[in-house]
């Protein structure tokens, strides 16, 4: 069980600098954000409940304009006693994740929208908001990460303590100028520990089931699919090739295929087959039959978000290709505005668009996205 009191904020590293007094959480409606308004409220910090709407689709919102994730949240507040808003963001999250990650798909990239959102929206536009319109000294979330920042002001982000539900890796590519003023109260706990938490203390979203994949209601579509239907975009047809170059079949569009990709491929050949590349210059898919063709050694990526200084010189790293993957053993070099990695042993299914972050231990050190592989 989590212990709290008004003396101590259990849910800081100790190495921490930072003392809140008045935090906004932003509450989906689940029971991680809900148990981080509590434990908050426990420790004695003055807390206000945040919830943004995403998508106006008609699935998402009802006629009052409320989502389902707000109305639970505000039930939750109410529980709590703590003053609740909701902000509409439809229109900065089409812009700044939807389109973004629609023109991934398009130019043969698999966009983590997890990644993006918490970059434009969650830690960069939310922040902002809880700051200068809410007046807190930031803003927490239900994430399972662990955060400090140190004497000299730098911000170290590192893993949770829940397992394969830690969630460091959704959070890499956030600035850490954004970080600062974030807070992650659900780091050294488990998701049982939560539950547990939670139903002692009759928080209504105690047996709430858990979020999949994006934020809301894809209508059962795959993203990339959901994404075409929403900005009316037609996928355009073209070819499916073996590694030689012959014509396998035909596919509706690349924005529905991901490297790896062993289901759904529009082709039968008696044996299994998988997504080798994507090339979007000819609108082609490249698959193949042999396991080894999905195997690279070496990873280049870009838009790098550091924790801290560049190495100057190859630095031993743990390296992780996307979220399920369990982080490998890597040299890492800078070189320019990218990074470029070597696994010790070969990875499968590297994927560009994905996010590669790279740790020292269990700390972030930089993340980017991945743009291309070598077998090397």
């Amino acid at each position: 069980m989590i212990h709290t009191s008004e003396h101590h904020t259990p849910f800081q590293d100790i190495r921490d600098t930072r003392r809140p007094r008045r935090l906004v959480v932003a509450m989906s409606g689940g029971v991680d954000s809900s148990v981080t308004a509590h434990l908050l409220l426990s420790a004695g910090i003055e807390v206000v409940g945040l919830t943004f709407i995403r998508v106006n689709t008609p699935a998402e919102v009802d006629h009052e304009g409320f989502s389902e994730e707000a109305r639970a949240a505000r039930e939750v507040a109410s529980h709590l006693g703590i003053e609740h808003h909701v902000l509409n963001l439809h229109d900065l999250y089409t812009s700044r994740v939807l389109r973004r990650a629609w023109e991934e798909y398009r130019s043969g990239r698999t966009p983590n929208p997890c990644v993006l959102c918490n970059r434009t929206l969650k830690f960069g536009h939310l922040v902002r908001y809880a700051r200068e319109v809410l007046r807190a000294d930031g803003i927490a979330t239900g994430h399972y990460a662990r955060i400090y920042v140190d004497a000299e002001g730098c911000v170290h982000l590192l893993r949770g303590k829940a397992g394969t539900k830690e969630q460091s890796y959704f959070l890499a590519q956030t600035r850490p100028e954004d970080l600062r003023h974030a807070y992650f109260p659900l780091g050294d706990q488990t998701k049982n520990e939560i539950r547990t938490y939670a139903r002692h203390h009759g928080i209504p979203t105690a047996e709430r089931p858990e979020s999949q994949d994006v934020c809301f209601n894809t209508t059962g579509l795959r993203f990339g699919e959901f994404l075409q239907e929403f900005f009316e975009e037609g996928g355009e047809s073209g070819p499916i090739l073996d590694e030689r170059g012959n014509v396998l079949g035909r596919h509706r569009g690349i924005h529905v295929f991901t490297i790896g990709q062993r289901r759904g491929l529009g082709v039968a050949l008696g044996r299994p087959v998988y997504v080798k590349a994507i090339d979007p210059e000819r609108n082609a898919v490249i698959v193949t039959d042999r396991e080894e063709a999905l195997l690279h050694r070496v990873v280049e990526a870009a838009g790098v978000n550091w924790f801290a200084p560049p190495p100057p010189r190859p630095m031993e790293v743990l390296a992780q290709i996307r979220y399920a993957h369990r982080a490998a053993p890597a040299v890492l070099t800078h070189e320019g505005d990218r990074i470029r990695v070597r696994f010790h042993e070969p990875q499968r299914a590297v994927t560009p668009g994905q996010l590669l972050v790279a740790y020292v231990g269990d700390e972030v050190l930089c993340s980017g996205f991945i743009l291309q592989t070598e077998e090397g």
